[in-house]
C-alpha cells in the first residue's frame, strides 16, 4: 500500500508547565498540502528505508510497535517532501502513515488494531497526524478535539533549516516566550479569514535563539510588511501571503519556500 502523509502547521501554540517531565501544550493544528510518500508491504523483517532520516526514526519505531502488537513485519519506503526538522510534523506523519497502513492490513485479515495508544506513545504529534484536518490539541498531544474547519487558506512556508524539538523546548525553559492566548477555533468553524493577529507560537524566541536564519527570514518578510509565524518548534516559518515575487526573492537569498493550502485529511491512499 502506498499513501501520502500530509504535513501540518501550528496556527497557535501555547506551552504550559511540565507534567511528568513533559511540556503541556494547547495548539490549533491543521494539516496542509505538503506531503511525504510512504509505501509499505509485509516482509520477513521490519525495515524502513529513507536516505534523509536516521535509521531509528518514528516510522521505524511505529513498525516495531506494529510487529510487537500484531506480528506483522513491514518493509517501509519513505520519499520525503515535508522539510526535516521544520516543525511541520514530517517524522510524525511518517509514523502515522505506518500505523494507518498496518491498520488497513489488519482489517483485511479481520483483525482490529487500535492505533491511538500506539500513536500517543510515539510522540506528541503522531496521534493528530493520524487524523488531520483541524484540531485543538492539548496535553502532550494525546488530547484532541476536532474542529469543523470552514476556513480555507494558503500560506508561504519558508524553510530556514532544522531545529531540534528537544533543544527548542529546553531553550524555551531558559529564555521563555509566552505571549497572548487567543482561541481561534470559532474563527475556523465560522469560516472567517485567518489574520496575523490571530496566530502565535510560544516557541518562536527559542527557535530564533537556536537558528538565526529563522530570525533572518522573519526580518526579510517584515521588511516587505509581511508577518511570519513559526510552526511547531521550527525551523519553518509561514506567512499568509500568495506572493510569487516574495517566494522568488527568498530563493535568491538561499531560503527554499513553497506554498501550501489547508488539507482536510492527514493520509490518503494513492
Amino acid at each position: 500500500m502506498k499513501v501520502r502523509a500530509y504535513g501540518k502547521l501550528n496556527l497557535t501554540l501555547a506551552v504550559s508547565d511540565k507534567k511528568d517531565g513533559l511540556h503541556m501544550i494547547n495548539s490549533v493544528m491543521t494539516t496542509v498540502s505538503v506531503y511525504d510518500e510512504i509505501e509499505a508491504t509485509e516482509g520477513s523483517a521490519v525495515e524502513v528505508n529513507c536516505a534523509e532520516v536516521p535509521y531509528n526514526n518514528i516510522a521505524y519505531r511505529a513498525a516495531k510497535l506494529v510487529e510487537e502488537n500484531t506480528g506483522i513485519k513491514l518493509r517501509v519506503n519513505i520519499k520525503k517532501g515535508i522539510p526535516i526538522g521544520g516543525g511541520m510534523g514530517g517524522s510524525s506523519a511518517d509514523g502515522a502513515a505506518v500505523l494507518f497502513i498496518a491498520k488497513k492490513i489488519c482489517e483485511s485479515k479481520g483483525v482490529r488494531l487500535d492505533i491511538k495508544p500506539l500513536a500517543t506513545s510515539l510522540g506528541s504529534d503522531v496521534y493528530f497526524m493520524t487524523r488531520g484536518g483541524a484540531c485543538l490539541v492539548g496535553g502532550t498531544g494525546d488530547m484532541i478535539t476536532p474542529v469543523e474547519c470552514r476556513t480555507d487558506f494558503t500560506a508561504l512556508v519558508v524553510n530556514c533549516g532544522e531545529v531540534s524539538t528537544a533543544a527548542c523546548y529546553k531553550t524555551f525553559d531558559e529564555v521563555g516566550g509566552k505571549g497572548r492566548r487567543i482561541d481561534i477555533t470559532g474563527v475556523l468553524e465560522r469560516g472567517e479569514k485567518l489574520t496575523d493577529e490571530l496566530l502565535f507560537n510560544d516557541l518562536t524566541l527559542a527557535a530564533k535563539s537556536l537558528n538565526p536564519r529563522v530570525a533572518e527570514a522573519e526580518k526579510f518578510l517584515l521588511s516587505h510588511n509581511i508577518k511570519s509565524h513559526l510552526t511547531g518548534s521550527g525551523g519553518c516559518i509561514f506567512a499568509l501571503t500568495e506572493s510569487e515575487a516574495i517566494r522568488s526573492t527568498l530563493a535568491e537569498r538561499g531560503f527554499p519556500s513553497f506554498f501550501v493550502r489547508y488539507m482536510p485529511r492527514a493520509i490518503e491512499i494513492i
